[in-house]
């Protein structure tokens, strides 16, 4: 993880990328009592990477707000649930599941069936 902080954001996002491809070819080929458990899992893992991304945004805000306050006496801080902008966008390409046949996807259709994602 920590080569990671190391990337670019292009890297970043082609690192991203293959693991979203990756991702929809495991999920395929899983049954849907897998999918399901996968789904659930994924949702948690998100769940606990987004409370680690506020803890570290929450972080580096105190940080900037204390180095700032040494140099500038009239800064304001920022709400303790502050996201950046990047992160904020980076939490909205989420991946949507297929209504017709569960397949993942970051498309407009399914890769599986052609369905409009939802």
């Amino acid at each position: 993880m920590e080569n990671n902080a190391k990337m670019s954001r292009e890297e970043l996002a082609r690192m991203l990328e293959e693991a979203q491809k990756t991702a929809e070819e495991t999920m395929s080929k899983l049954s849907p009592e897998e999918r399901q458990q996968a789904e659930m899992k994924a949702q948690q893992m998100m769940a606990n990477e987004q409370a680690r991304l506020q803890q570290i945004s929450e972080n580096a805000a105190r940080f900037a707000g204390t180095a700032a306050q040494s140099n500038t006496p009239s800064t304001q801080e920022k709400p303790a649930d502050y996201v950046p902008p990047a992160v904020q966008q980076e939490h909205q390409r989420r991946v949507r599941y297929c209504q017709n046949c569960g397949t993942p996807g970051n498309g407009n259709f399914c890769a599986n069936c052609g369905k409009p994602l939802s």
